[in-house]
């Protein structure tokens, strides 16, 4: 066997496992599932080995051979963001589980483990067994879905499955019958998909209540909003793509964040609304409106719902030898998502830099035991599932909104901070560090610290008033929307302070703003939005939101 002069690399790959426990992947190969991520570029990654020298006091005036006394090991990445590919991970970083709506494969219905680390499920679905002309079909757990509920189907064969649609009766666990049928009779594969993505009110079910001195509010005649899992802070869109889904208001379709859901589900209260929805009621006569959901992560404060993940990173780096027979691939161990930070340049794509800190590293070669140990994301019995194949967002054309403005106790559409800005960085930092030991090389576990949430931009410079509410240390609020092919990614930091403020004067430039982002807990505003950072994935919005 002779080794390659180089190994390219087109040749490696990312994938990540979710720990069982701190270094300790599940012990049930059915348990492991790798999934792939899609690096741009990396950073420091690996394990980075600590040597000191011995240094004698000798008329040689030399050093001797030093000893190994630590092991620094972490990970960076930076991909593009795309609609699929930082849902997952999103939790790592957030420390918390998404809360959801239903799915037939959705995270709540993934594995879980005890306090003591050993598994407690495989992953579990809902199968959809068949599909007939107007409904689907399952063993059971249809039920999670309701009349009126919008739905996107994904992976289904014939096209007639997949896409938008509306459920027209619910509660039934065997079977999901859809408004209008249309289907083509099949026994789809495992990865079929079925999950709710806004509701359908019924006929004149909603109306809206304008009072100049108070945020709007969307009432339900039938208190439709019980069950439905909605949050302050997080967003919806309103209004769907025909006439007869959105009120006559045009002014009321958008984006808008809940503000509070009565406990009887009879209203919801909005703020940050898309734009001003004036003074006058909209009664929704005659309306079926359309409301669209989404998944929702944010920093949960209360403790109980603080959830660290740790995982494996497996970077496979090509096979060594001119024969091609086995491949290679290094490890970080007990990896913790630490550092995210989120690029929006002008003109160029959204992406997003990973972070992680891990308490070991390790290599493996398939070649040194013939081939029999494959590379721990090739083993039978574990999953590796292919990547999602997804369009990057671009900052052009993709981002539907960008706003930063003052908090408002009535407004729901006070004035924005500024017309447009260059570019946006947010970070996020969890503060996670390795505890060392004696006898341990690398760590042994790890201490995690506030959650921190800063950033920059730059803006175009409009007003002094700008810098004046700096100055004054206003409360500001920031939310960014992306939307592409039908769906989108939000953005929410209830509460911020801006700092810096100083224009930047150019020869034949346009005068700027560079402003810094420190964000805090909204509780001081509002104690239902005690979040610093939210963060919504929509599967599926309308034309209009784009």
């Amino acid at each position: 066997m002779a080794l390659k002069g180089n190994i390219d690399s087109r040749v490696t790959g990312l994938r990540f496992l979710e720990e069982a426990g701190l270094k300790t992947p599940p012990s049930t190969l059915a348990h492991q599932v790798w999934f792939p991520v899609e690096p741009n570029s990396y950073g420091d990654f690996g394990g980075s080995v600590v040597t000191v020298a011995r240094n004698p006091i000798s008329e040689s005036r030399q050093n001797l051979k030093g000893v190994t006394t630590d092991l620094d090991a972490s990970g960076g990445i930076v991909q593009d963001i795309t609609q699929e590919n930082l849902v997952r991970l999103m939790q790592g970083f957030m420390f918390a589980d998404a809360r959801e709506k239903a799915d037939t494969a959705g995270f709540s219905r993934e594995r879980t483990f005890n306090a003591d680390g050993t598994e407690d499920a495989a992953p579990t679905t809902i199968a959809i067994t068949g599909v007939t002309a107007v409904a689907y079909q399952a063993a059971s757990g249809l039920d999670a879905f309701v009349a009126g509920d919008l739905v996107l189907s994904t992976d289904f064969v014939p096209a007639t499955n997949n896409g938008f649609k509306v459920v027209d009766t619910g509660g039934i666990a065997t079977n999901l019958p859809i408004v209008g049928g249309g289907m083509t009779i099949e026994t789809p594969a495992a990865a079929a998909r079925i999950r709710v993505v806004g509701h359908q009110y019924p006929t004149g079910d909603l109306s809206v209540d304008v009072d100049a001195a108070l945020f709007p509010v969307i009432n339900s005649a039938s208190n439709a909003f019980l069950n439905q899992a909605l949050i302050p802070g997080e967003w919806i869109f309103n209004g769907g793509d025909s006439a007869a889904t959105q009120f006559d208001t045009a002014i009321m379709q958008g984006y808008a964040r809940i503000r509070a859901v009565a406990a009887d589900g009879s209203s919801i209260t909005l703020d940050k609304t898309q734009q001003s929805w004036g003074t006058v009621d909209d009664p929704g006569t005659g309306k079926t409106i359309q409301l669209f959901f989404g998944l929702v992560i944010k920093n949960e404060s209360n403790a109980d719902l603080q959830i660290t993940r740790s995982y494996q990173l497996e970077r496979r780096l090509g096979k060594p030898d001119d024969t091609l027979t086995g491949d290679q691939a290094e490890y970080l161990v007990g990896s913790i998502a630490n550092e995210m930070t989120f690029n929006i340049p002008t003109a160029d794509k959204a992406t997003v830099d990973l972070g992680f800190i891990a308490l070991d590293n390790e290599t493996h070669n398939e070649n040194d035991d013939g081939g029999t140990t494959p590379i721990k994301s090739q083993r039978a019995g574990v999953t590796a599932p292919a990547i999602i194949q997804a369009d990057a967002f671009n900052t052009s054309s993709d981002v539907a909104r960008i706003r930063i403005g003052s908090v408002s106790a009535s407004d729901s559409f006070p004035a924005a901070f500024f017309g447009f800005a260059q570019e946006l960085t947010l970070s996020i930092n969890n503060n996670a560090s390795p505890n060392k030991a004696i006898g341990t090389l690398g760590g042994f576990s790890v201490t995690i610290g506030n959650f921190v949430v800063s950033g920059t931009t730059t803006a175009y410079f409009q007003s002094v008033s700008a810098i004046q509410s700096v100055r004054s240390n206003d409360d500001i609020t920031l939310d960014i929307h992306l939307v592409k092919a039908n769906a989108g990614i939000s953005f929410d930091i209830p509460l911020l302070t801006l700092g810096d403020a100083r224009p930047n004067v150019e020869l034949d430039q346009p005068v700027t703003l560079p402003l810094g982002v420190a964000a805090a807990s909204g509780a001081k505003i509002n104690s239902a939005l005690d979040h610093t950072l939210l963060v919504m994935f929509f599967p599926y919005l309308p034309s209009l939101a784009g």
